[in-house]
């Protein structure tokens, strides 16, 4: 059984100056709201195997050093006792422990993706693979490279896309009966897929000439209800919970040159509608050292709906209070650098 090295680390926790004193609609300030004993974990391009823990009931921040490596970000499992290293083969540990559960030969260089039951797991690489997670053995297979995959809010289904030329396909896969079907998009390159939580809509990010596009696909009337085009590259999304908003981060301009609001923006999904862009301006003072906007990268959002965890290109770690849809606060490290990850369980 491997053992991993666990590094505790003080990192510098600074609310933003305008938390105190500021007006309610505007600002939480009372600072980063408390959310349930969950842990956020953190990866970054460098190294690839120091793996950070922030931890939303206290605040700490602590790291292990795992004999495990992947340039797409680790992938937790649902119920938040496994962790998966996609590679050219995927490792598994366990999260008490800091052991390993096994190694499988199963490709997940193109990211690892688990089910909200926690009952499979699919490793997008060279060619997918859907796994039980009870026994891993294998649920479904297609030999095509498939990515952006996401699994439907009842787990029976896996939605990913397949950019091919000047045609992409948008894939619906059902695990139970081990069909497909495919949903071509002529002369557009799909990235990501998420569907929401009836299945009726897909949100889908594209990657036009210059910027990415947002769009919400109707699948019944097969028709596009929503676009919008990201400011400077969309580098994550992440729908809530109850399926009712859909967070996406921009990578935008840290040294406050470009227009505020630039980081995250909230969509309305019912309502096919941009609901409120998150400033993530920390000073609006000139000549303040911290007057830039952070460009968040990646984001996690916890099961209980109370709080987002964002990476950026810095080593800061945003904090975002998902009741307000502000930012709370944030916080330095001393291991979180480059295009970093974050990734929490999606069971409460």
């Amino acid at each position: 059984m491997s053992r991993f090295l666990l590094m505790m680390f003080s990192g510098a926790v600074i609310l933003c100056a305008w938390l105190v004193g500021c007006d309610d609609n505007e600002r939480n300030p009372a600072g980063p709201v408390k959310a349930s004993d969950y842990t956020v974990y953190l990866t970054s391009d460098f190294p690839y195997s120091t793996v950070t823990m922030y931890h939303t009931s206290t605040g700490a921040i602590d790291s292990f050093q795992a004999p495990y490596a992947t340039t797409v970000g680790p992938t937790v499992s649902a119920d938040g006792k496994w962790m998966y290293f996609g590679s050219q083969t995927t490792a598994v540990i366990e999260l008490d422990s800091f052991t390993t559960v096994t190694e499988l030969p199963y490709d997940g260089s193109g990211g690892v993706v688990v089910s909200p039951d926690n009952q499979l797991v699919a490793f997008q690489g060279e060619e997918l693979y859907i796994l039980n997670t009870a026994d891993f053995s294998v649920a479904y297979h297609d030999a095509s490279q498939l990515v952006g995959g996401r699994f439907s809010a009842d787990s029976k289904n896996f939605y990913c896309c397949q950019p091919d030329g000047d045609t992409s396909f948008i894939v619906k896969i059902s695990v139970i009966d081990s069909t497909s079907s495919w949903t071509p998009f002529p002369g557009e390159m799909v990235q990501s897929v998420i569907p929401s939580a009836n299945e009726e809509k897909l949100m889908l990010k594209f990657w036009a000439m210059f910027f990415p596009l947002l769009r919400f696909y109707d699948v019944n009337g097969d028709s596009i209800l929503f676009t919008d085009t990201l400011w400077d590259g969309c580098s994550d999304m992440e729908l809530t919970r109850d399926g009712r908003f859909l967070f996406c981060t921009q990578l935008g301009d840290r040294y406050g040159l470009d227009p505020p609001p630039l980081a995250i923006r909230v969509y309305d999904v019912p309502g096919n509608r941009l609901h409120k862009s998150i400033n993530t301006r920390i000073s609006d003072v000139p000549g303040d050292p911290h007057y830039w906007d952070f460009d968040v990268y990646d984001l996690s959002l916890t099961p209980d709906g109370r709080l987002a965890i964002g990476t950026t290109r810095t080593d800061y770690i945003v904090i975002i209070d998902l009741q307000l849809m502000e930012m709370a606060g944030f916080l330095q490290t001393d291991t979180i650098y480059g295009h970093s990850h974050a990734i929490c369980q999606l069971m409460p």
